[in-house]
């Protein structure tokens, strides 16, 4: 976060009920304000790209004003940072749904797109919520952990 200069505040939604930032009246940035808000909004869409659709209204409403962003811009896009912060697990709710509804894609996973890691760590979450049995032991272990 050494772009933003100190750790951002830890919130619970990206931007604030009601806020209107088409509205925002505060000074336009300098320069390299406006650099370090380009940087932080295009780190933010690949947020979003990765799979935090939970952020993608905000970033997409913020991402508009690229070209003459001001200071209450900033303050927001520091803002979802600090919602990031604080629900880091948020984005695992859709890996969730996919997993229950497509679990032998699993296996088809490996090597592609999904390391062995984050499948192991999939396969053991679906194991211990929804599954009764492990449908992959082979691979990943779970019932050596039961």
């Amino acid at each position: 976060m050494w772009m933003i200069g100190t750790l951002p505040k830890e919130v619970i939604t990206p931007l604030i009920k009601g806020d209107h930032p088409e509205l925002d009246a505060t000074s336009e940035l300098d320069v390299n304000g406006i650099k370090k808000y380009r940087s932080l909004i295009g780190s933010l869409q690949w947020v979003v790209t990765l799979g935090r659709l939970d952020i993608a209204v905000a970033v997409m409403t913020l991402s508009s004003f690229r070209a003459a962003p001001r200071e209450g811009h900033l303050e927001r896009a520091k803002r979802i940072y600090g919602y990031l912060r604080k629900m880091k697990h948020a984005g695992s709710i859709f890996e969730l749904v996919y997993w229950i509804t497509h679990p032998f894609q699993m296996k088809n996973m490996i090597g592609k797109n999904l390391s062995m890691v984050i499948w192991k760590r999939a396969c053991h979450m679906m194991h211990q919520s929804v599954w009764s049995t492990c449908y992959y032991d082979d691979v990943c272990g779970c019932q050596s952990l039961s």
